[in-house]
């Protein structure tokens, strides 16, 4: 596992979509309901106080323009990549008391091209667009990023991957992995 230490910018991230558009075969975001939280299985541990089954509706209207603009963008720019939506507090590896609506797209050179407008890899989050790009080859999870904390990973530590990041300049380290995460 690659443990990347800065972001993929401008070019970088251009490349970036390049490699992954040769290589991966699904991208996945998410859009956080940030209004809508809702306790269940698998974030309980996080919110004891709470019941499975609770949920609540909130009427922050920054949330409810986000969450309604970035569902707008989405169904609009991505339309005939979008293989599935669903609602979870999961997405990837992380487990959140709200919910968010997952998408699962099908990666094309085409879907690339429309990605790269957004010019970084962290710029996939609130307040403007949806959240953590991911990508996924034969169902397992190639790149794993978390913008709004800036971290990102690779679960591909292969020759050709680390001398892609060195050609970049992109800073990494690499340790021993965990799981690599599966498509939801």
């Amino acid at each position: 596992m690659l443990i990347i230490q800065q972001g993929f910018v401008y070019s970088n991230y251009y490349l970036l979509l390049q490699y992954a558009s040769k290589i991966c075969d699904a991208v996945t975001l998410k859009i956080p309901n940030h209004n809508k939280l809702v306790i269940n299985e698998k974030n309980h541990a996080g919110n004891l106080d709470l019941e499975i089954g609770h949920s609540e509706v909130g009427d922050d209207p920054l949330f409810e323009i986000y969450y309604d603009n970035a569902t707008r963008l989405v169904d609009k720019l991505f339309e005939k990549h979008i293989i599935k939506t669903s609602f979870d507090t999961q997405y990837v590896t992380t487990i959140s008391s709200t919910e968010s609506k997952n998408y699962i797209m099908q990666m094309s050179q085409e879907l690339a091209e429309i990605l790269d407008f957004a010019g970084s890899l962290f710029a996939w989050k609130f307040p403007f667009l949806p959240e953590d790009l991911c990508f996924f080859y034969n169902g397992k999870c190639w790149l794993q990023s978390i913008a709004h904390e800036e971290i990102c990973w690779i679960y591909d530590d292969s020759n050709d991957v680390q001398a892609l990041l060195k050609r970049m300049k992109i800073k990494y380290t690499k340790e021993k992995g965990e799981d690599i995460p599966l498509l939801m």
